[in-house]
Parts: structure tokens; C-alpha cells; sequence
């Protein structure tokens, strides 16, 4: 699975070779109990397509610490739509973005199952398909960037909702 992302990105940059300037972003968002990595390439004027990877993150109840749940893995393609004063992708102003993920739990895994928000359990070997939409505002300068946003996705029959997340990335 991870050969076909890592594919799906050589594919985004490549087809950026050579276009309009910053066509395309890299960025890295961190919220409450993830962590996700996304590739964007511009579309048209106001609006981006990408794919992200996300790590998630428990808590362990007993003694209070955080982990990253290995063996659980998050693909997803996102669309975004600025709407900025000049309605214009990387510039400065609120986004919104929508999209769809797929999530599974290696049949290996360590874990015995996995709750979400107490609602869905995922067990080695299953996968479950969500849809996922968000709120930012990003500041962009000449090539790097940052946002703050709230996001709320779906993973199987959970609503998941995150109050904030943080955006930084860079655009070429």
C-alpha cells in the first residue's frame, strides 16, 4: 500500500514539472491524536486535488501516555476550494477542503482492535472507507505557509471531529 502512495505522489510532482508557477504544495498538519502528510497540485485557478497519509495516535488510559498506533494506516485524496479575496489557489484566505480515506489495520497488528471515539472498533485485517471535510484559514508568503482549521471525518459508523489542526507546508 505504501508503494502505490509513494506512486500516486511521483505522479502528482512529475505532472507539476514545467507548468505555472507554485502549482503544487507539500504540507504537514498535526491535530489532536494525528499527524498527516499531503500532496496538492493546482486544478484550475481557485481549487487544488491531492492525496494525504495519516498517522494516528492513542492514548493510554492507565498511565496517561501517547503512542503511535503502528500497523494502522490512512490513505486518503482530498479537493480544496479557495475562497480568498481574489478566490485564487496559495493565496492567503479560508479553505475548504473534502474528501474520502480508507483505513486499515494490519492483519499483524499488535493491537486486538482499535475504538473510535468508543463507537467502531477495527480489527486486524479490516478496512474501512470515511469521508472526511475541513475548515482553515492559511497565510501564505512568497513559498511557505500556514494554517489553523477545524476538521470532521468519518471512519466507518464514528464521526470524528478535530477542534483544531495546524498546517505548515511550502509551495512550487
Amino acid at each position: 500500500m505504501k508503494r502505490v502512495f509513494f506512486l500516486i505522489i511521483f505522479i502528482f510532482c512529475s505532472s507539476a514539472y514545467g507548468l505555472d508557477q507554485k502549482r503544487t504544495s507539500v504540507s504537514w498538519q498535526l491535530g489532536p491524536e494525528s499527524s498527516s502528510y499531503n500532496l496538492d497540485i493546482g486544478i484550475n485557478k481557485s481549487s487544488t486535488i491531492g492525496v494525504h497519509y495519516q498517522q494516528q495516535f492513542a492514548q493510554q488510559k492507565s498511565s496517561n501516555t501517547t503512542y503511535m498506533l503502528n500497523g494502522l494506516y490512512n490513505f486518503g485524496a482530498n479537493y480544496e476550494y479557495y475562497l480568498g479575496p481574489d478566490r485564487e489557489r496559495f493565496k492567503s484566505g479560508l479553505v475548504l477542503s473534502g474528501g474520502v480515506h480508507y483505513t486499515k489495520l494490519d492483519k499483524d497488528s499488535i493491537h486486538h482492535s482499535i475504538n473510535f471515539e468508543g463507537k467502531q472498533e477495527i480489527k486486524p485485517g479490516e478496512s474501512l472507507f470515511g469521508a472526511r471535510l475541513a475548515a482553515s484559514y492559511r497565510l501564505y508568503s512568497e513559498s511557505l505557509f500556514g494554517g489553523l482549521g477545524i476538521e470532521a471525518s468519518k471512519v466507518g459508523k464514528a464521526t470524528i471531529f478535530l477542534p483544531i489542526k495546524l498546517q505548515i507546508g511550502i509551495v512550487f
